[in-house]
């Protein structure tokens, strides 16, 4: 009796003990790849921009962005710069890498974004948590003056070169100069849509001849 005892006591036990480590092994193991809290420091991701390579580094504290900086040194002079300029702060702010780009300059602010998500992963961060929505300030901004160099007016050929910052050591245009364009493929982009504005609008405005 006492023998049996014994047994259903040990068998008990080992029991206990078995699913002791089963729990401890299933809190291990769902505890998340990458935890936001206790790390500071840091870090840096690259993504690829309009120009070149767009850099960003990250300072963070405890799991929270609390810092940005952005380089691109061959992205779009006052175009590209802008969100050079805009969007890490934006980031520094919120502590979110979702926030709204700006609107010239597309691809600048989706390689800040993603090297921003980069930089999260090099911290063994999960850069989607860190994809909070941002809402737009509901306030009316201020009228502001801005100065510059160029106006781009339109959307015809013209326009679109230097909104890509096409560039052309020839003296002339056509399809003769493409060896010293620079951006080459844009250039012939802005062609073929600044041709297709152009039969647009004349087959709109042309006015019927009147045998």
């Amino acid at each position: 009796m006492k023998k049996n005892q014994i047994r259903k006591s040990v068998a008990a036990l080992a029991m206990a003990v078995v699913v002791g480590v089963s729990l401890l092994g299933y809190g291990c193991g769902s505890k998340p790849a990458s935890t936001a809290g206790g790390v500071s420091g840091d870090f840096t991701g690259t993504a690829k921009g309009m120009g070149g390579d767009v850099t960003v580094t990250l300072t963070l504290e405890d799991g929270k962005i609390t810092g940005c900086t952005a380089e691109g040194k061959d992205e779009t002079p006052g175009i590209g710069t802008l969100a050079l300029e805009q969007l890490p702060a934006q980031i520094a702010e919120t502590g979110s890498i979702a926030v709204d780009g700006v609107s010239t300059a597309t691809i600048t602010s989706n390689a800040i974004k993603e090297a921003a998500a980069a930089a999260l992963t090099a911290a063994g961060l999960n850069a989607d948590d860190y994809k909070i929505e941002v809402k737009a300030d509901a306030t009316k901004a201020e009228d502001s003056t801005v100065d510059a160099d160029v106006v781009i007016v339109g959307a015809g050929g013209a326009g679109m070169t230097a909104a890509f910052n096409c560039t052309l050591m020839a003296p002339h245009g056509g399809i003769f100069v493409f060896p010293v364009v620079g951006h080459a493929a844009m250039y012939l982009l802005a062609l073929v849509v600044g041709s297709i504005i152009s039969a647009l609008l004349l087959g709109v405005l042309k006015k019927k001849v009147v045998a």
